[in-house]
């Protein structure tokens, strides 16, 4: 059985998660990822550290089978990322809480780190490969640009221990169900201490553009971002989630560059506040 047959068989509750662990953790580097995604959806359900060390040490195993073969770049990404958040993970679970700032900063560090080397990974396949073949570290790099921002929102303005975005977890992004009309899935929850770490207060699907993807029914509280055009300021601009994930690494590293950088990551945050608000 394929690794992704497995996780289907394990999301529709047609094995357990014992078996489908065992499978994908001793497979390829994909299913090294899904096996750690299903230990960390266990551990946010039954509150589990045991759960938690699950999930890292399929990441490893992942990011180890990643490092040999040299290939896959966005799941290399997606791998770093999932491992960077685990302590936010491991708070929401314990605690019952969002992360504190110092944490949060620590995390938003990470991530625009691994999103600038997966863009930069992007534009060097982009010289030698058709564009085709770089559409899926697109829909990653579109993904984590609104992390970024969202991140950078939470830190910035409202208090990462009041309002904090996450990845969706396995089951929540491939909510879809075959023969149904209606689009499930979503790519970030965020959390707030009002409605607490259990239930998203704002669920958002994101793609990189209106023409990327095909108009379909959505259930009414899945807020839909459109990184093109929603988060571009100047009609020039291509690659958007690339430029947003440079100007964030740009804030960060290079102070002299915030006379441009900052500005315009604030006019795309309030672009993105007037949609998820």
């Amino acid at each position: 059985m394929s690794d992704l047959a497995v996780l289907r068989t394990y999301l529709d509750n047609k094995s357990n998660y014992k078996q489908a662990r065992s499978h994908l953790n001793n497979s390829t580097a994909q299913g090294q990822f899904w096996a750690g995604e299903i230990a960390l959806e266990k551990a946010h359900k039954y509150n589990s550290l045991d759960y938690l060390d699950d999930a890292q040490i399929s990441y490893e195993r992942a990011l180890g089978s990643l490092a040999v073969s040299g290939k896959n770049p966005e799941l290399v990404a997606k791998a770093k990322i999932r491992s960077a958040h685990l302590p936010v993970d491991g708070i929401m679970i314990m605690d019952q809480a969002l992360p504190p700032k110092s944490l949060a900063e620590t995390v938003y560090k990470q991530t625009i780190q691994i999103s600038q080397d997966l863009a930069l990974a992007r534009q060097e396949m982009h010289r030698t490969q058709p564009e085709k073949d770089t559409c899926d570290l697109k829909g990653v790099l579109g993904e984590f640009a609104i992390l970024s921002l969202l991140e950078r929102i939470s830190i910035q303005e409202i208090g990462s221990e009041n309002w904090y975005p996450t990845l969706s977890l396995i089951s929540q992004d491939r909510k879809n169900r075959h023969g149904s009309s209606v689009d499930r899935g979503w790519d970030i929850s965020i959390f707030s201490d009002y409605w607490g770490v259990k239930m998203p207060s704002h669920k958002i699907q994101v793609k990189n553009s209106r023409h990327a993807h095909i108009d379909a029914v959505r259930k009414k509280d899945i807020i839909l971002v459109e990184v093109d055009p929603d988060i571009r300021i100047n009609s020039f601009e291509k690659n958007i989630s690339e430029i947003v994930i440079r100007e964030c690494f740009l804030e960060l590293n290079y102070p002299k560059s915030t006379i441009t950088a900052t500005p315009n990551l604030n006019s795309r945050k309030e672009k993105l506040l007037d949609i998820v608000d």
